[in-house]
């Protein structure tokens, strides 16, 4: 039996299932569906499947425009746009499976509030003040003045942070441009003239659950199994992309909660041999690893890349 029609029963078989997609897989699908890093999305995983049909018939679906008006109001003109679905002789795109359900993740929960919010302003007098009472006066040169000035006024905005080390010069750089100032001087000008600068601390409280808990994250994932031989990585991004457009107007994607920040409402599964990675075209493993390794380096390199595609990589053994 071929490597598709084997993966296919798999699918179809409930005690095997499960076992097709291994951590990370999961963790990949999960990454493609939702902002898992700013969600604090962590493993072990666990797929979970409400509804799964292999083969579904997908209909392609095309846009008709139009226009009508009145012939006693010619200047009354309505515009109609329609969503029209299994057109005939339209080209069909075979799909393998389709997955409704959720895969078990462990998050810690973000529910922190705010505790206390500390504001500071520096007095921009201070710093030509701190500079005179450390060297008896202003420097005449106006880049010793001016380093001077800087490194005054980072000094005081660092006092009023929990981090101070999170002001780097690029960040005090990229204030100064967000006010309009050039250099610290044309701040310190533009301070004593109305514009104020300040630092604010902001301490949140502890999340009620210090450790990961079980969470469930709704997916909706179209599942196209593929074997090595003729693999085409532009054809098949191609027919992903097509397919999640005549999967959207469908409403198939899982009603999602809305403290979850979701990438894509429908993710598209690659099935595939995970000895495509042993091909040395795909980017992301260094020379000295071991062909293991290298796999798994190009597997990983691959998932970011096409997660920003709506792609979820499930590699699995030929």
């Amino acid at each position: 039996m071929n490597f598709v029609d084997a993966t296919l029963l798999r699918l179809a078989t409930p005690a095997e299932r499960n076992s097709l997609f291994d951590d990370d897989a999961l963790a990949q699908l999960v990454a493609t569906a939702y902002d898992a890093d700013a969600l604090a999305i962590e493993g072990p995983y666990q797929p979970h499947f409400d509804d799964l049909r292999l083969g579904p018939s997908i209909p392609p679906v095309a846009t008709a425009e139009g226009a009508w008006q009145q012939q006693t109001n010619p200047t009354e003109r309505t515009d109609v746009s329609v969503r029209v679905s299994g057109l005939a002789g339209a080209p069909t795109q075979r799909v393998d499976a389709l997955w409704r359900g959720g895969i078990v993740a462990h998050m810690i929960p973000l529910d922190s509030t705010i505790d206390e919010a500390r504001v500071g302003w520096p007095d921009p007098g201070l710093v030509d003040a701190e500079i005179i009472a450390a060297d008896g006066s202003l420097p005449s040169n106006k880049t010793t003045l001016e380093n001077k000035r800087r490194a005054r006024l980072m000094d005081h905005l660092k006092a009023g942070l929990a981090e101070p080390e999170a002001l780097t010069d690029e960040r005090f750089d990229t204030l100064l441009a967000s006010i309009g100032a050039s250099t610290v001087s044309d701040l310190i000008e533009r301070i004593q003239s109305g514009a104020a600068v300040g630092t604010v601390t902001i301490t949140f409280s502890s999340p009620t659950a210090a450790q990961p808990t079980p969470k469930e994250l709704p997916v909706a994932v179209a599942v196209l199994i593929r074997d090595a031989a003729g693999f085409s990585l532009a054809d098949l991004l191609a027919d992903s992309h097509a397919l999640r457009e005549r999967l959207d107007p469908l409403a198939v994607e899982r009603p999602s909660d809305p403290t979850l920040r979701v990438r894509n409402r429908v993710v598209v599964a690659w099935v595939v041999p995970e000895t495509i990675f042993d091909d040395d075209d795909w980017p992301g493993a260094a020379d000295n690893l071991s062909p293991e390794a290298k796999r798994d380096a190009r597997r990983a390199a691959a998932g970011q890349w096409l997660a920003a595609e709506g792609i979820g990589l499930v590699p699995i053994a030929a």
